[in-house]
């Protein structure tokens, strides 16, 4: 069944005057320029977070450069061509890893890329371009110290992005592009035992604790903070051919289940766009920082095989920077109604 889309009305009065007065901070701000790299697969945050952003950006507070995909799962880039599509972006660059030690289904992805128009005519993974040559070639095109790099899943292409070499589209190497054009990392991440670190341990070992690490400033959003915002009941209430209402129906097997879910990768690109320059959530959390994560390499994880975030070392000079996740620093009903606003915004007559 291909799902047709119909018009849209609002809910939640205190939830919308906090976007309305995000809207009115973002009209004298210029949009925060946004790679999004999801592995689109695992969790449907996901789906959320993805929704999140384009919400966003229909208000004027982002750009969407690029969505790149982290899981090389057959349908979690035809999946992202669905949502954009869904929210009139279907322009949007699109790439997707092809090799990894991840190998994760999805309970979501293939049914939204099906039920969904999509923008592309991509019949499996082998259509889409590979991921690490389309963010090299939208860094190449945007001024230096512009981009906003958010990662919403394991760590594998903000490590290949690191790695490349010079190519059509620039003649620096990954680490020196990343400098030249990348203003900050924002990163879903940051637990010990966390799957976005643990995923592809190595990746993330190379990423943030390596001698060719990333260099610019990192602010990491870890487990904590999703576990203690939670929307996805709500979601109910919304038309029933409503992209993200139709993903958390996947996800959670149907109707009669509860919805109640965190919200770990939607606090994250919520931050990524608000939380810095002056934003209207800059002040939403307490920061640890700053100073430096260290991924110990010889640990075994039970659940993947690999390691994970294990301690942070303070230090004036550091770039990494992390939320503090007591859920008694930050307002989990505050940002929880704005998060879930921004989930149910849709584009106008899409509802």
């Amino acid at each position: 069944m291909m799902i047709q889309h119909k018009n849209s009305v609002s809910a939640l009065l205190l939830a919308a005057l906090l976007v309305c007065a995000a809207a009115g901070h973002a009209q004298t701000q210029e949009p925060v320029n946004v790679i999004l790299d999801t592995d689109m697969a695992s969790d449907v945050d996901d789906a959320g977070a993805l929704a999140t952003l384009l919400a966003l950006e229909d208000l004027g507070e982002a750009n969407v450069l690029a969505v790149g995909v982290s899981m090389p799962y057959n349908w979690s880039a035809l999946c992202v061509d669905a949502i954009n599509t869904y929210y009139g972006r279907p322009e949007i660059p699109i790439g997707t890893v092809k090799e990894s030690v991840l190998d994760h289904g999805s309970r979501y992805a293939e049914e939204i890329a099906n039920e969904f128009p999509r923008s592309r005519d991509w019949d499996s993974i082998d259509d889409v371009p590979e991921v690490i040559d389309v963010y090299r070639e939208v860094l190449a095109q945007q001024p230096d110290d512009s981009v906003t790099f958010v990662t919403i899943g394991p760590l594998t292409n903000a490590a290949g992005l690191l790695q490349s070499g010079p190519c059509e589209h620039s003649d620096l190497d990954g680490h020196d592009l990343v400098e030249q054009k990348v203003i900050r990392w924002v990163a879903m991440a940051g637990n010990h035992n966390e799957f976005n670190m643990t995923g592809d341990a190595p990746a993330s070992k190379y990423a943030l604790d390596s001698p060719n690490r990333w260099p610019t400033p990192v602010l990491t959003s870890g487990h904590g903070i999703g576990t203690n915002i939670r929307t996805g009941e709500r979601l109910k209430n919304l038309p029933e051919d409503n992209i993200v209402r139709r993903a958390w129906y996947h996800y959670k097997g149907g109707e009669e289940n509860d919805w109640d879910h965190p919200n770990y990768d939607q606090a994250a690109v919520h931050y990524a766009v608000r939380g810095f320059d002056g934003g209207p959530a800059e002040d939403y959390y307490e920061l640890i920082g700053p100073g430096w994560i260290r991924i110990d390499d010889s640990e075994d994880d039970s659940r993947h095989g690999y390691v994970g975030y294990t301690d942070f070392d303070h230090d004036p000079d550091g770039l990494h920077r992390m939320k503090d996740q007591d859920p008694d620093t930050f307002d989990q009903d505050k940002i929880g109604a704005e998060l879930y606003e921004l989930m149910k915004h849709n584009p106008e007559g899409v509802q």
